[in-house]
């Protein structure tokens, strides 16, 4: 077995980094995909706004029930099976290979969409905040420029170093989130809180569905430390990071939706969201507070798009390093650089993935906000919801045809709650489709509400395909396919193969 030397990057690395990251480094990478302070002051006043429900504060603790029932299995089966392209391996193995590596064009995809989308929101956010404190304004494609040049190094460098930069950026958000909600808990209206809003008859309206979709949309990156399987110190550490971002993201949006309704009262705050949009949280917050607060508020509004845009890069990463390790890509997408571990070819592409995309909406004068975020993260998150469905049954059917396997779980793990996950799950991606007008901003009667969701068949399609001409021309790779640092010894290769430790 050949050794890349130092100062090169391996040709095929049989592994990322191992023995790096600890349980709350991981929960860094997925709490700030979930974007804590965006999801809280962006979307909540928003949700209300576009529902008119009183009672949206338990939707999200809801939900996130849910999740958790979905996390059962879905940890059980990655202790059993790790590997860096999560959705993928674990479809791999339960629905097999061709659904697998379609599994991969969608997640890779629905990721990349998060990524790309993040760029305009960071954009125009970035060019806000400029203005308001220095009186500079320069086009939100500068901004994003910017956020990409800063995301692009940080995908070359230890992962663990990456890992810190997200956890000071997150630990900010996290602190101005419930600054905030403190401050609006300690102002009620009317000198009293109504807990009345919380009584589930208020989730009885025509807006429940839309409330739902928006906070399914607002857990997707929870699933994420199954990605970092490869670099964490054991096998425990997926599990309780995947566990610890959906509790703390459930606490912090159900405490500050409800500290919206108690500071502006139950009667109110629906159309206090509807009129102040984007600014309602930090107008209400520049009531209580003095104005460097407010400042410090849209600062970290604005650090926390850019979190969640290196944590979806990260992730990317990974799939595209895990599908070069097995030969489904080429091998250059399985490069790691010998001296921080991180995948060189796979970060490069999506910098440049992002650099077009950029460029693109500059010269055609495309929406930042609207035709970037809104419909790149809404379509994102529709692929990511169905990567959820197809997973809960791939862990039912895995367990259920390899004894083995099922043996070194519970019946409660391998089976009972993958399958009322599935149901749920199937449920709530129902809801997401029915309810896409809202989550894209546009018209019930637009096309794009039923065009844009469609658009997840491309990537499947493609992947099927790609599956089938492997196993005609490539049968020693397509037999390999999901076998994670285990299929560079099933391949007949006379690349280098390095471990990079």
């Amino acid at each position: 077995m050949a050794t890349a030397t130092p100062d090169r990057p391996s040709l095929v690395a049989a592994s990322l980094a191992r023995s790096r990251l600890g349980t709350s480094q991981v929960a860094s990478f997925a709490l700030s995909a979930v974007a804590p302070l965006t999801v809280s002051a962006g979307v909540v006043p928003i949700a209300f706004a576009v529902t008119g429900l009183t009672g949206l504060p338990i939707v999200f603790p809801a939900v996130a029930s849910i999740l958790a029932l979905f996390a059962v299995g879905y940890i059980a089966m990655v202790r059993l099976v790790p590997n860096a392209g999560a959705f993928y391996a674990l479809i791999t193995h339960g629905l097999g290979r061709q659904v697998g590596v379609a599994a991969a064009f969608m997640a890779w995809a629905g990721y990349s969409c998060f990524a790309l989308a993040l760029l305009g929101s960071f954009g125009a956010g970035a060019d806000g905040l400029a203005r308001d404190w220095a009186g500079f304004s320069a086009p939100w494609w500068m901004w994003a420029l910017g956020a990409w040049a800063l995301a692009g190094i940080l995908g070359l460098i230890r992962i663990k170093s990456v890992s810190t930069v997200l956890g000071v950026l997150l630990l900010g958000e996290l602190l101005v989130a419930l600054m905030y909600a403190a401050v609006f808990l300690l102002h009620p209206a009317g000198g009293s809180i109504p807990t009345q809003t919380l009584s589930p008859t208020n989730l009885i309206a025509p807006g429940m569905g839309a409330a739902i979709a928006l906070a399914v949309l607002s857990f997707v990156g929870f699933e994420g430390p199954a990605a970092y399987s490869e670099n964490t110190r054991n096998q425990g550490t997926v599990g309780r990071a995947i566990y610890t971002s959906l509790a703390a993201a459930a606490g912090v949006y159900f405490l500050f939706a409800f500290a919206l309704i108690v500071t502006v009262g139950q009667d109110q705050i629906v159309a206090v969201s509807a009129e102040g949009g984007a600014n309602t949280v930090f107008d209400l917050a520049a009531v209580h507070l003095p104005a460097p607060l407010v400042d410090l508020g849209w600062l970290f509004f604005t650090t926390s798009m850019f979190a969640a845009l290196v944590a979806f890069r990260s992730i990317c990463d990974r799939y595209q390093f895990s599908l070069g390790r097995e030969g489904v890509l080429p091998p250059a997408f399985a490069r790691t650089s010998t001296r921080t571990g991180a995948p060189i070819t796979a970060s490069l592409l999506m910098s440049t993935l992002s650099a077009a995309v950029i460029a693109v909406f500059a010269l055609t004068g495309l929406d930042p906000l609207l035709q970037l975020f809104y419909y790149g993260a809404g379509l994102g998150g529709f692929i990511i919801l169905a990567l959820l469905v197809l997973t809960s049954i791939g862990i039912v059917r895995y367990f259920s045809r390899i004894p083995a396997e099922a043996a070194q779980v519970t019946r409660w793990q391998g089976q009972t709650a993958p399958i009322l996950a599935t149901g749920a799950l199937l449920t709530m991606l129902v809801l997401v489709l029915a309810n896409f007008d809202v989550l894209l901003g546009v018209s019930p009667h637009s096309p794009l509400r039923w065009a844009l969701p469609a658009t997840v068949l491309l990537p499947a399609a493609g992947g099927l395909v790609w599956a089938r001409i492997l196993r005609a021309r490539q049968p020693e790779t397509y037999q390999a396919i999901g076998l994670g640092p285990n299929a560079i010894g099933r391949r007949s290769t006379t690349q280098a193969v390095t471990e990079t430790a």
